[in-house]
């Protein structure tokens, strides 16, 4: 990084940041009852950033010669930026928080060959496997600027995902962290089962219902919810919740953190401009506290904010968004306290939602019906609810959680959530 900053220099460049990347990913897929593909590859590059007379230009490179010609073109592109009293972020201290194990980053190919067939073994002794996709990754990171800050760190990525089916029963299970996957097999059988399980489904009945949501549901929800916490979206008095900050908009039984030091897949030591990472609370017992900024956007909002944003990679800038999305458990037990509930596993079309007034209609592909000590299959219906509204109905919040990916969560149940046959 330093050979790199010197480029800044010989430019004449005295106000300047250099992003670098690099990740070199394997992938195994299974399917039609065999191993169909190994994709192996490495990206890397250099994303610049000069600020020239309060203006902030971007551009990036795939390759260490190009970054000169980068830094010319953000300087040229800083031309047509507003201008604010953005500065990049200072020199600082940093905790060790690598998202890296050691084994991840020296899983072998064969490894994953086998990891991939062990997962097909298990979800095939209750039904049809349909598709199994591991993907491991390796890479590192770092940030220099002007200001003598550096921030570098290694990380690891591994993602298995099962689909199986039973007839006219559809099963999934899927992993993702920084850390190996523990049990192949469990993955394997709980995708079978869940096919098995959902062989013959019944039609729900319309009507509004005590709902558990997944944790893959639960946190996409919170992606639909997300959008309002963006500082980019208060500032242009988009977000509904752009003037709501301080008060109580949520139960009070929903506390919800930013956390990149929780032990989950998304923690560092350093946010994507290189700032000391911090925990920051979103909603506190349903009371709406903060944004989610970057340098560039707190400066234009005038506001004395930083360290909650993240970087898709070396050919975006940062912006405003998050790390680990931790719910604070509570003292219930969900799925013990009703005599009826539906408990979601999936359901898709929220990329429909209004993002904006967070109405969304969803169709579930994988439900649950409980009443009596008995589980049925169920399916043709869709969720049609509000996502303020929804958060502001919780019914009990679980003792203990459980990490998925960058998603630390107890079990939630939401009362009179809307069914639509």
């Amino acid at each position: 990084m330093l050979d790199s900053m010197r480029t800044l220099h010989s430019l004449g460049i005295t106000d300047g940041e250099i992003f670098h990347s690099r990740q070199t990913t394997t992938a195994y897929e299974y399917a039609a009852g065999a191993l169909k593909s190994k994709n192996t590859g490495t990206d890397e590059g250099f994303g610049v950033r000069i600020l020239k007379e309060k203006r902030l230009g971007f551009s990036y490179s795939s390759s260490k010669s190009g970054i000169a010609d980068a830094a010319r073109a953000a300087l040229s592109l800083s031309q047509f930026a507003a201008p604010s009293q953005f500065s990049f972020a200072p020199q600082q201290e940093y905790r060790k928080l690598d998202a890296y194990e050691q084994r991840a980053a020296e899983v072998s190919e064969k490894e994953l060959k086998d990891i991939t067939l062990q997962i097909a073994d298990a979800a095939g002794r209750h039904a049809e496997v349909q598709r199994i996709l591991v993907v491991a990754q390796q890479g590192e990171a770092a940030i220099a600027n002007t200001n003598l800050l550096l921030a570098q760190e290694k990380t690891t990525s591994f993602m298995a995902y099962a689909e199986a089916k039973d007839k006219d029963g559809f099963g999934f299970s899927d992993y993702s962290g920084y850390r190996m996957l523990k049990d192949p097999e469990a993955l394997g059988e709980q995708a079978g089962t869940m096919a098995n399980e959902m062989k013959g489904p019944k039609k729900l009945p319309a009507g509004k219902y005590p709902v558990i949501f997944s944790q893959d549901t639960l946190s996409s929800l919170l992606g639909l919810l997300a959008y309002s916490f963006s500082g980019e979206q208060r500032r242009r008095k988009i977000s509904r919740l752009w003037d709501k900050e301080g008060q109580k908009l949520f139960d009070e039984k929903l506390t919800i953190w930013d956390d990149p030091l929780a032990d989950a897949e998304s923690r560092s030591g350093f946010d994507g401009e290189g700032v000391a990472s911090r925990r920051m609370p979103l909603i506190e017992k349903g009371v709406l506290r903060n944004f989610y900024y970057n340098r560039e956007i707190a400066a234009l909002a005038g506001l004395p904010r930083e360290g909650n944003c993240a970087r898709g990679g070396y050919e975006s800038p940062p912006g405003a968004g998050g790390s680990n999305t931790v719910i604070e458990k509570g003292e219930g037990e969900p799925e013990q306290e009703l005599k009826k509930y539906v408990y979601i596993e999936s359901m898709h079309g929220l990329h429909t939602a209004n993002t904006t007034s967070g109405d969304f209609g969803a169709e579930v592909s994988v439900a649950f019906l409980h009443e009596g000590g008995r589980k049925t299959p169920v399916r043709g219906f869709m969720v049609s609810e509000n996502v303020f509204n929804l958060f502001g109905k919780i019914q009990s919040v679980g003792a203990s959680q459980e990490t998925r990916g960058g998603f630390i969560a107890p079990k939630i149940s939401f009362r009179d959530v809307p069914l639509i046959s």
